[in-house]
């Protein structure tokens, strides 16, 4: 837990209590009433939950697998043993072929049964039809292949876990609504930026072309005519629900924030949605994350 840069014993208790909240699985929703009703203490406590949410996704990031590394190698020395024991055989048969009299050669030829007197395969024959039919040294290959890829950079290697990670959380794809439903809520703002400071963004993509550079966004938002209401900030990538944050408006005009990390291997179309207390979006933005 990383605490805030402030010295009132307050805001410190809010924020650390929205942690622990969020470490207990409970939602925003669950904030002690103490702090419900001081402004500066909700944002301390929304701040602490959001902590939560963003270590639990780094640590994601950041989880190894030593294991795997380990069965590439003995997959390496299996097929390698494989190879040499087959190579071996080959040359006793033929060693055997060679000593054998004529007379007896024919006769074991004429007596064999179908499957003996078939066509002895070559090595590599025999090693490519193993390969083809068995699922479990594929398997062992595409470990390997994923061993290969930890030979990457830090940023590349993240990037390839957190992609696996957010494949495993993010929701089914669901058409986009054509239509934004009508709704008395009113956005005052509503940007990208790389980072908020006193509640406020830094800065503002306004060309709607984000640099891969950019390893974390933050989709800025002010509220009005919603207090008491939950709304949601959705995040697309290519029609793909990646995120659904629920953020509680506790003020007739209030700021509010979602962020996500990114990550490389999702270069292309993005689109942030704000829902209402029903998921209907009320409004829609793209923009695109490129090299």
């Amino acid at each position: 837990m990383k605490l805030p840069e402030t010295q009132n014993a307050n805001h410190q208790y809010a924020f650390k209590k929205g942690y622990r909240l969020a470490q207990e699985g409970k939602s925003l929703s669950a904030m002690p009433s103490a702090i419900r009703y001081d402004s500066e203490m909700r944002e301390y406590f929304q701040q602490g939950w959001n902590q939560f949410q963003e270590d639990i996704a780094l640590a994601e990031e950041e989880q190894e697998s030593p294991w795997r590394r380990r069965a590439a190698w003995y997959l390496m020395m299996i097929l390698a043993g494989i190879g040499t024991a087959s190579l071996m055989i080959d040359e006793i048969e033929q060693a055997k072929q060679a000593k054998q009299p004529d007379t007896l050669q024919v006769t074991k030829t004429e007596m064999a049964t179908p499957e003996i007197s078939a066509p002895k395969r070559s090595i590599n024959e025999a090693t490519a039809t193993t390969e083809s039919t068995n699922p479990a040294l594929q398997t062992n290959a595409q470990d390997l292949a994923t061993t290969e890829l930890s030979l990457l950079n830090d940023n590349a290697r993240q990037d390839l876990i957190l992609n696996k990670a957010e494949q495993k959380q993010a929701a089914e794809p669901k058409p986009l609504e054509e239509v934004l439903v009508q709704s008395n809520i009113h956005l005052r703002v509503a940007q990208l930026t790389s980072n908020i400071k006193d509640k406020k963004a830094i800065d503002n993509f306004n060309d709607e072309i984000i640099p891969k550079s950019v390893r974390k966004l933050y989709y800025f938002t002010q509220i009005e005519g919603a207090k008491g209401e939950t709304i949601y900030h959705r995040w697309r990538y290519q029609n793909q629900i990646m995120a659904t944050i629920p953020l509680t408006i506790k003020a007739d005009v209030y700021r509010t924030w979602s962020s996500k990390r990114m990550s490389s291997a999702w270069q292309g179309e993005w689109t942030l949605e704000v829902l209402n207390a029903q998921q209907q979006p009320i409004h829609r933005q793209t923009f695109r994350y490129v090299q």
